[in-house]
């Protein structure tokens, strides 16, 4: 049984709607703040990227998020119907260049591979599947 549930549209607008409502449940749920802050930067690079780059139409699509909330860890899948695309097989940015010399794209992705205990891509049906795992206590903050 899922958490956790919405659909949203691709539009930007919506990353604001993911991030009050999991954020309204997760307080309600006691899952400390600073999870709760890792977990919207990720909605946020993830879903930017999707509503960005997926879709090669101007039409509106549907972008599904489920949650699992278990003792001490929430799992986040995120399915679209977008073109087959594996986020975190494009190569690590080197965060050692200048910003100048840096490729543009990339950190987004990086941020979620390195706050995230898990992270995993399949194509399935259509649909990019990405699944996430943020492990926790629930006393820490």
């Amino acid at each position: 049984m899922t958490d956790f549930h919405l659909v949203i549209k691709n539009k930007p607008a919506n990353i604001d709607l993911v991030n009050d409502r999991f954020t309204a449940f997760a307080h309600g749920k006691g899952v400390p703040k600073n999870v709760v802050g890792t977990i919207c930067m990720a909605f946020d690079e993830l879903l930017t990227n999707i509503i960005s780059y997926a879709y090669q139409d101007d039409e509106q699509h549907d972008i599904v998020i489920q949650l699992y909330l278990k003792q001490n860890s929430i799992v986040i899948i995120v399915a679209d119907d977008g073109l087959p695309f594996n986020p975190f097989q494009a190569d690590t940015p080197d965060t050692q260049l200048s910003i100048e010399e840096r490729d543009i794209g990339g950190l987004g992705i990086h941020l979620i591979r390195k706050t995230m205990d898990s992270v995993s891509y399949q194509r399935k049906a259509g649909q990019n599947i990405v699944t996430l795992t943020k492990n926790f206590e629930k006393n820490s903050s």
